[in-house]
């Protein structure tokens, strides 16, 4: 009964995500809900939900490379990805075409070994 409850994924579908090495990532809104808050003194602060960490380290033990590319600078950015054992942090990437071809580049990765998550035009 367990087999008939399991979405049937066309091959097709199944045969591109087990290419998949690298997963890449934007920051503000897809890692956070988009909202930027700031202190009355100027201090950045973001809001990193802990179920998509957990998701982000088991795709790092299943073997996937993660990469986060964002156009902004944030400490806090750093921070989590850091917390989170992210080995690539590309920050003040405006153009994240090119930041993800030299990522893709040095660790000799093709395009359709990518899959790569924004949310605006940047991306």
């Amino acid at each position: 009964m367990a087999d008939t409850l399991r979405p049937q994924w066309p091959a097709e579908l199944i045969e591109k995500a087990a290419a998949i090495r690298l997963l890449a990532l934007d920051v503000d809104g897809i890692m956070t809900d988009g909202t930027l808050l700031f202190s009355a003194s100027g201090d950045e602060m973001k809001g990193f939900n802990i179920l998509d960490g957990l998701g982000i380290k088991q795709v790092m033990a299943a073997g996937i490379n993660v990469a986060v590319i964002t156009g902004r600078h944030s400490p806090l950015t750093e921070k989590r990805m850091n917390d989170l054992g992210i080995p690539h942090l590309m920050q003040g990437r405006e153009d994240k075409k090119v930041a993800l071809r030299e990522l893709a580049g040095r660790l000799e990765i093709a395009p359709h070994q990518i899959a790569y998550m924004g949310d605006d035009l940047p991306d």
